[in-house]
């Protein structure tokens, strides 16, 4: 009996169906790497919004300020004390540093850092991963913002994915990230964590960056 060999159109049909295979466990192993990275993002903000709460729980129920200037060198790494080295006392795996000092020192603060973003090396404001939302300190509470107020405002972003120490509609606007998925991780007053895709965060005078 003659064994029976592959024709041609054989072996390609079934080059062709191992190479779809293929795709499909890679693009599948993508979204699973991409879904943990997410997570893990998330996993960052909650302790990151309990150092908030308890920073201000010290300090008369305000929250941290975005930035305090404490030099005139013409560097604003220098001249400026950012909210990540003001609460670093609050946060995780805390050294109790100097609370003045770039934000980019911080690499001992795992939770600064999204772990779908590479670290920057460079001596700026642009050291951690996620922004405060700029939109609470311009708008028409600014002179008197109380993290009471804002936890009771379900809608009102806190934190987000960002590339700098702010986050939000202004200046800050151009900072936020879409990471994951091409959307972003925010947590908001209330504590809750949201994804929320690009589309949904443009519009710098309302949900989720409004704050009345």
């Amino acid at each position: 009996m003659k064994k029976r060999c592959f024709t041609l159109v054989e072996l390609h049909v079934t080059i062709v169906i191992l190479a779809l295979l293929a795709a499909l466990f890679w693009s599948s192993t993508d979204a699973l790497r991409q879904r943990s990275k997410q997570a893990a993002c998330v996993d960052n903000l909650r302790p990151l919004y309990r150092s908030w709460l308890s920073y201000a729980a010290d300090n008369d129920g305000s929250p941290p300020p975005l930035q305090v200037k404490i030099n005139n060198t013409g560097r604003s790494y220098q001249d400026n004390a950012y909210w990540g080295s003001i609460i670093e006392a609050y946060l995780p795996e805390s050294k109790n540093v100097k609370p003045y000092m770039p934000m980019t020192l911080l690499s001992h603060i795992p939770i600064l850092y999204c772990p779908e973003a590479p670290r920057s090396k460079a001596l700026s404001s642009y050291g951690v991963h996620y922004g405060m939302n700029y939109r609470i300190f311009q708008g028409p509470k600014k002179n008197n913002v109380k993290v009471n107020d804002l936890v009771k405002s379900p809608k009102t972003a806190i934190f987000a994915d960002s590339s700098s120490f702010v986050v939000g509609p202004s200046w800050g606007f151009q900072h936020v990230r879409f990471r994951h998925l091409e959307g972003l991780n925010l947590i908001f007053g209330d504590g809750h964590v949201e994804w929320l895709a690009q589309t949904e965060v443009t519009d710098k005078n309302q949900f989720p960056w409004r704050f009345e």
